[in-house]
């Protein structure tokens, strides 16, 4: 883990963990070296951290992304998946949930293009709506060319593929519940190599694939069904999206595996 840091600023309460995180004072003030990606819903920057490292915000850039909540929610397993695996996990650096627009107007009717307008007008403002801190690393495929995704596939190497697979594991095996990477039959794009990245920086964590992308990430509870998934039941589904992102159809990710071949047949079709 990174060296001590200055405790948080936020208003919400972060356990033991806080040193390690920046709240809402030193997200309004964090320096803006690039915009990295810019998507319909999404944008997220390169900044400067206040000890000189590199790091990710991520913000929504419209009503649609906001009324979601899923940059929330996806910062809130970061976190969590933080507090379970440490460097395993992708470095979550904090969150600030900083005044915004009402989503609402005072007849209770949606106003989503001027809250839009709103928050497009303050994209870099961190001091205005949600902001999310998280690592930087290198995408594992910078282009979106649907070709490229098995060539990509043809270089992973078994350190590569045991990344893949702990991902899988670690989500299956999530203590608070166990998280979903898509559900049999449907479409995920966690199969994409562009959802993940890899680690940069030297040391032990370097070049180890991280998935950053959560927003198709879910638990049973999310799809509607009755009882709770044990860890080997979501551990198959993820080790089948697993399958299609390395491009090995019987990849096997089950907890005691090492071997790259199995018998689990991906149905996650893209």
């Amino acid at each position: 883990m990174s060296p001590k840091r200055n405790k948080t600023t936020t208003n919400n309460s972060v356990g033991q963990n806080d040193r390690y995180l920046l709240g809402c004072k030193e997200i309004a003030e964090l320096e803006v070296i690039r915009v990295l990606g810019e998507g319909q819903r999404k944008i997220a920057f390169e900044v400067k951290l206040p000890w000189g490292e590199q790091a990710v915000v991520k913000r929504c850039k419209n009503y649609t992304c906001t009324k979601s909540n899923k940059k929330r929610k996806e910062a809130k397993i970061l976190k969590e998946l933080q507090e379970q695996y440490g460097d395993e996990a992708a470095h979550y650096f904090g969150e600030c949930d900083a005044p915004t627009l009402p989503m609402d107007n005072e007849d209770g009717n949606l106003d989503s293009a001027t809250f839009t307008h709103h928050v497009k007008k303050n994209l870099s403002n961190f001091s205005v709506g949600y902001t999310a801190v998280i690592e930087l690393g290198k995408p594992l495929l910078p282009s979106w060319k649907m070709r490229d995704r098995k060539c990509f596939a043809e270089f992973l190497t078994e350190r590569d593929i045991e990344d893949i697979r702990n991902i899988a594991r670690r989500y299956a095996n999530f203590s608070k519940r166990p998280l979903l990477m898509g559900t049999v039959g449907h479409y995920s794009d966690n199969i994409f190599a562009q959802q993940y990245m890899t680690s940069i920086g030297g040391g032990e964590r370097e070049g180890r694939i991280h998935h950053i992308d959560l927003d198709m990430v879910i638990t049973c509870k999310d799809e509607g069904l009755e009882k709770n998934c044990t860890a080997d039941e979501v551990l198959e589904v993820n080790c089948q999206v697993m399958a299609y992102l390395s491009n090995i159809p019987n990849l096997d990710c089950s907890f005691n595996q090492s071997s790259i071949l199995a018998n689990t047949k991906a149905q996650f079709l893209p």
